[in-house]
């Protein structure tokens, strides 16, 4: 598989896919944390050849089966958990460092998700912003990072980046 076989299908549940490549081709990411695997998420990560951990928080069968879907993929560079339940995110122990972190997991804890990357990871990918479900309404903002919401289709991402790479990542 490459890249440019990562197409939406019009479900929805690939519109990030044109604001990630916006962001590989501004800044060099090597190390990912994605909540929520998925489709399109996590292979692309892993066509990206990132040091990925993916954190399935939802659903043990759809874990078990990605993982087998994907598993001669990863060679040594992807760290799958699942650890089912809204606050799971707190159990693991994350990388020291993290250029880019997707949420995109569990309904009940999106926004917590968010709000614990900041100043963990440089930039910060939200799925599903225009669904008020997920209570982006609880993210607190730092100061250093500044969000951009696209509405490249039906399905809004948002994108928190740190100051720092403000003016090297034009999306």
């Amino acid at each position: 598989m490459k890249i440019e076989d990562l197409i939406d299908d019009g479900s929805g549940y690939g519109s990030h896919l044109p604001i990630l490549n916006l962001i590989f081709k501004a800044y060099p990411i090597k190390n990912v944390v994605e909540f929520g695997m998925g489709n399109f998420s996590t292979k692309y990560f892993m066509l990206k050849q990132c040091e990925l951990m993916s954190v399935e928080m939802q659903d043990e069968n759809w874990f078990v089966n990605l993982c087998k879907e994907l598993l001669f993929d990863a060679k040594d560079h992807w760290n799958p958990i699942c650890e089912l339940g809204a606050a799971a995110w707190k159990n693991i122990q994350y990388p020291q460092s993290i250029d880019l972190c997707f949420v995109d997991g569990h309904v009940d804890s999106r926004a917590d998700c968010v709000n614990f990357m900041f100043n963990k990871a440089l930039i910060i990918v939200a799925h599903d912003f225009e669904c008020n479900v997920y209570h982006w309404e609880n993210i607190i903002v730092p100061n250093n990072y500044r969000l951009i919401v696209y509405h490249n289709s039906a399905v809004q991402t948002a994108v928190y980046i740190h100051e720092n790479l403000i003016n090297l990542i034009v999306l």
